[in-house]
């Protein structure tokens, strides 16, 4: 039976009902682990993805009874990885697809870009070294943040600032020939952008106000992006790198490859741990000088979008923490009974992409550094970002594009897998990111 698996009952009673079909498994019986380990408590290990002895307690005495409802309650982590994995819609065959793991220097190949070669395990790397600086500042008091206003009246601290040129001189160094747009560096002229046919698009702190309020939902984004050489409004982000430098966890996202986690799943990570001390995050890889960086053989954890049918209730929906407005209000009335998860930052977009939401509708201003490395995750997770009207209209067959005139994004909305619909169906008429690079 294959289907999509919805959780109902309540928290103490599991019952998961799998669509399409009328079957529900319940988790609350009574299992006995000093005779034998029932199959369903392998299966519940397995899909887990944790060794039996870590998610299932075990006790001296005969016929010690556990209830499985109050085991998964215990070990919220496994719990949390069971939903995850029902509401990513995975697939039964007679047994719960197993969680993908795969080394990501095998997975990702480089990219070649002209006469560069880029590669997702450098630029993890760099961006790595730039959330250490930003953990640096974030560990000291607030007053020596150096906190200014900008132009558009957001802030810009000393943690943007070193951030970005970790970023920027690491990009410049390892691929001369590819040019850099960052949020805070110089704006290059209409016309010479005009003619790029590969860049970096940088963000190196998005979240700032998410930086200064101390809730760790900030990260540090790197995308790379092709385009017709003399054309605006038509660059497609091909490579992604998002990480997460308070919760050690980073996304990284390759045309054509997937899209992979590093570390243990956003919701895992409830809270987002106020007040972080500046501590290496776990799941970090410490080197000898106390950085951190990117392992040669550092393995990585396939994530996919969830599909979803608009017609459906209790969608979840995520929304801005800082930008929540009467016009996305409004626009979510469309939607019976959903569920709003406010983030702040591109986590946001990595949310829908590991699954455990389905849309994130934006109907307030953002710049093509906010989205652009997330969108290359998200896409090669199965989901997509679409043009919202001024009126509110979704245009579904008008993706978000890159390299334009002005750099503000239109108003737009996230999502995962649409019901009935493929990665390839989400495109527009137009040429492809290959057919792009072999322009140039």
């Amino acid at each position: 039976m294959t289907g999509r698996c919805r959780r109902v009952g309540t928290s103490q009673d599991h019952f998961f009902h799998l669509q399409p079909g009328t079957f529900c498994l319940p988790l609350c019986c009574t299992v006995y682990l000093r005779t034998g380990v029932p199959l369903c408590m392998r299966f519940l290990s397995a899909l887990c993805g944790v060794p039996f002895s870590l998610a299932f307690r075990t006790g001296p005495g005969p016929l010690h009874p556990v209830s499985a409802g109050g085991l998964l309650q215990c070990y919220g982590a496994a719990n949390r990885r069971l939903l995850s994995a029902f509401a990513a819609g995975q697939q039964w065959g007679g047994q719960m697809e197993a969680e993908e793991r795969v080394q990501l220097r095998d997975a990702l190949p480089e990219r070649q870009c002209g006469s560069e070669r880029v590669s997702v395990l450098k630029l993890l790397d760099i961006a790595r070294r730039a959330g250490d600086a930003i953990m640096e500042v974030y560990s000291k008091e607030t007053g020596k943040w150096n906190v200014q206003v900008k132009e558009d009246e957001s802030p810009l601290t000393i943690a943007d600032q070193r951030a970005d040129a970790i970023i920027v001189e690491g990009l410049q160094k390892a691929y001369p020939s590819i040019p850099v747009i960052s949020e805070e560096g110089a704006k290059a002229p209409v016309e010479e952008k005009k003619q790029y046919s590969h860049f970096f698009v940088v963000d190196p702190l998005d979240g700032t106000k998410e930086f200064i309020n101390r809730n760790g939902q900030f990260t540090v984004n790197i995308a790379l992006c092709t385009s017709s050489r003399g054309v605006l409004g038509d660059a497609v982000p091909v490579l992604g790198v998002v990480t997460v430098p308070a919760l050690g966890r980073a996304f990284v996202g390759l045309e054509g490859k997937g899209a992979f986690r590093v570390g243990e799943p956003l919701e895992d990570a409830a809270g987002m741990r106020e007040g972080l001390s500046g501590d290496t995050p776990s799941g970090a890889v410490k080197t000898e000088e106390g950085g951190v960086k990117s392992g040669e053989d550092e393995v990585g954890v396939r994530v996919r979008a969830s599909s979803f049918d608009e017609e459906e209730e209790g969608l979840v929906v995520v929304a801005s923490r800082s930008h929540m407005n009467e016009a996305t209000k409004k626009f979510l009335d469309k939607y019976k009974n959903c569920k709003t998860v406010s983030l702040g930052s591109s986590l946001k977009i990595l949310l829908l992409a590991e699954g455990a939401a389905q849309i994130y509708p934006r109907l307030a201003p953002t710049s093509e550094w906010d989205t652009c490395a997330a969108h290359a995750i998200l896409k090669e997770a199965g989901g997509e970002i679409f043009q919202v009207s001024e009126e509110g209209e979704v245009r579904w067959d008008s993706p978000m594009r890159y390299k334009k005139a002005e750099i503000r994004n239109p108003f737009f909305m996230a999502v995962g897998k649409r019901a009935g619909s493929s990665v390839e169906q989400s495109q527009p008429q137009g040429p492809s990111s290959q057919q792009l690079s072999s322009k140039v």
